[in-house]
């Protein structure tokens, strides 16, 4: 069923995901089968639809557990409802995807690792189901594949495994370890118990894999892992969780902490008010002069009427001492 949402017809994909999704969301169909989104081709026009259809099944399956609590007295119930389970049968289906031939090609980890955050991201839940996902991984990493018998396919187990452990820790802003009703179990059918002298430590694989596949920076020739993530910049994740190694420092994007956006936000605020303090101050003080140049328009002004008055009556006192001789020689 894998390959019909990688149709390259948009209509046969996009019809065989909407009638997934209406047995998924009546919950007519195990959550084995809402894993089956997992296999949408990343970018495409279709994993946005699938991503909606997940969201929806998320919450349908939460609100119904939270509607009738009395559920969680039945395992078996309640592991069928359970949203989270969802990623145990994501890593079992992507270790046995026809598409993962090499172990260790490029390409392939890079999908792996896009499918797996394309399908755990809208389980994130704030952190609130973290310490589930982690014992989860744990469970997984401890176990071993009952349907193949190749060696391959448990390293493939073990290496999402880690990957889904580094993506929980660096993307997760806020992980909370919190208690559920029941311990994290892994299905029987699925998996069984390795030798009890196995030993796997997390990020094992990852590390042989940051060894075999890398590429190099042309800048300073340093060896990049080709599955890597960038730090975590949550304050409730411990640096030491994750080997160093497996940090790709180049990703990482500065970004400006709540402190100092507010910062940044009161300098602006206070150059907007400076700004409008010195623009107030401009106009009252081009009010004056305004004041000033009228007043003196209007002293000239009322300097030239003067003017012009005292030239009349010098004018008039001119004729009038004119006509005073003629009345004298008359």
């Amino acid at each position: 069923m894998e390959c019909v949402l990688q149709d390259p017809c948009g209509q046969v994909s996009g019809l065989f995901a909407s009638k997934l999704n209406q047995g998924v969301l009546n919950l007519k169909l195990p959550p084995s089968h809402l894993a089956l989104f997992a296999n949408v081709n990343p970018g495409s026009e279709l994993s946005k639809k699938v991503k909606g259809y997940l969201q929806m099944n998320v919450e349908r399956r939460r609100n119904f557990l939270a509607r009738k609590p009395q559920i969680k007295e039945d395992a078996a119930s309640y592991f069928a409802i359970l949203p989270e389970n969802v990623m145990i049968f994501v890593i079992h289906q992507l270790a046995h995807s026809s598409h993962w031939t090499e172990l260790y090609n490029h390409n392939s980890l890079l999908l792996v690792k896009s499918q797996l955050w394309f399908m755990l991201e809208p389980l994130m839940n704030k952190g609130l189901n973290y310490g589930y996902f982690r014992k989860m991984i744990e469970n997984i990493k401890h176990m071993e594949d009952v349907c193949c018998t190749d060696p391959d396919i448990n390293e493939k187990l073990y290496l999402c495994c880690d990957i889904c452990c580094g993506l929980l820790l660096t993307r997760c802003s806020m992980p909370k370890l919190t208690d559920h009703p029941f311990a994290a179990r892994v299905p029987k059918y699925l998996f069984k118990y390795a030798p009890k002298k196995f030993q796997n430590p997390e990020y094992k694989q990852l590390l042989v894999c940051a060894q075999e596949a890398f590429t190099v920076d042309p800048a300073t020739d340093e060896q990049i892992p080709v599955i890597s993530f960038v730090p975590p910049r949550s304050k409730y994740v411990e640096l030491n969780e994750i080997p160093p190694i497996l940090l790709n420092k180049h990703q990482v994007k500065r970004k400006r902490s709540a402190p100092a956006k507010k910062q940044a936000k009161n300098n602006q605020e206070e150059s907007e008010g400076e700004q409008e303090m010195k623009n107030g101050h401009e106009e009252e003080e081009s009010v004056p002069v305004r004041r000033s140049a009228r007043s003196k328009v209007a002293k000239r002004m009322k300097a030239e009427e003067e003017s012009e008055e005292e030239d009349d009556q010098s004018a008039d006192s001119e004729e009038e001492e004119e006509e005073k001789p003629l009345t004298r020689k008359r």
